[in-house]
């Protein structure tokens, strides 16, 4: 085995939320398409595991938007604001959406990719790569040779996601409004409500 580990953000909990290994997302796969192949209601279990597998690809999708909303942001407009030297601007755009494109390519997500596509990622894995995706804004330092250019204050120039990530790792450890929480509260109580009417039943029948 490897000594060297793939980078990760902050720690998530174990299963779907975290570490959801490609193999394991596989055999779940297989098993929830079994169950509903050999029943003709979905049962306790099918219910579950397609809840799993549709948070994990909720999960998965919100951190793709969160790496390609800059990505397109600088393909369609200009996006440098500073005033002097118009040419400079178009440069400095240029600049960070190459770095854009190499980074994501670096990362295995260029060309864009779909949830659907991304089943060798956990959701942790993504997370630290979509957290490692940044480009700077043009500076002096940025082009050599011409260190004495007057290129203007570009330090709001660039891409950044740590904030980004670090709210949506905060979304999932603390999901109060969390639509899968709802939908398991949901499932709970219908349950409940089955379970309530076989126990009526069996006292009747007694």
């Amino acid at each position: 085995m490897s000594s060297e580990q793939e980078p990760v953000g902050e720690p998530l909990p174990p299963g779907i939320l975290g570490v959801f290994h490609p193999s394991f997302h596989s055999c779940m796969s297989s098993l929830q398409n079994f169950l509903f192949s050999h029943s003709e209601k979905p049962t306790i279990l099918t219910t579950f595991l397609e809840s799993m597998l549709q948070l994990r690809l909720s999960r998965i999708e919100k951190l793709l938007q969160i790496a390609y909303r800059p990505l397109t942001k600088y393909e369609e407009s200009a996006v440098c604001t500073v005033v002097r030297h118009e040419n400079l601007r178009e440069i400095c755009d240029a600049m960070i959406l190459g770095v854009l494109i190499a980074k994501l390519r670096e990362c295995g997500l260029y060309p864009r990719k779909q949830n659907i596509d991304c089943d060798h990622f956990s959701v942790n894995n993504l997370m630290g790569k979509v957290r490692d995706i940044f480009a700077f804004g043009l500076s002096n330092e940025s082009i050599p040779g011409v260190e004495n250019l007057i290129v203007g204050d570009h330090s709001d120039c660039g891409v950044d996601l740590d904030h980004a990530i670090d709210i949506f790792a905060t979304n999932i450890l603390h999901p109060d409004q969390d639509t899968h929480r709802q939908h398991m509260r949901a499932q709970g109580k219908k349950l409940g409500s089955i379970g309530s009417i076989k126990k009526r039943k069996r006292s009747a029948d007694d």
